[in-house]
């Protein structure tokens, strides 16, 4: 959960966002402003090493969140597969 600052200027209201869409919107990494200190935060590691980066913690955090990006491509490219296999006429 980020600030209420940051999700009333960058956010979709009483929606929700990805850590990542919302971070593109901003134009600008995450900054450990950005969040409250609020136990959800804690609990969520992607945001934990905002939080509280070190090094070590960078380096896994953005593998992590390659691997993450690389899935969503996948399970959105899946998505579109079988939206088109639907939508094609049964012989």
């Amino acid at each position: 959960m980020v600030t209420k600052e940051i999700w009333n200027k960058y956010g979709v209201g009483n929606g929700m966002l990805c850590l990542e869409c919302l971070q593109k919107r901003m134009g600008r990494p995450f900054r450990r402003e950005d969040f409250p200190l609020i136990p959800i935060n804690f609990e969520n590691p992607f945001t934990r090493l905002i939080i509280f980066p070190s090094n070590e913690d960078n380096i896994l955090l953005k593998k992590r969140m390659k691997e993450y990006d690389q899935a969503y491509l996948a399970a959105k490219e899946q998505r579109k597969i079988n939206q088109l296999k639907r939508k094609e006429p049964y012989h």
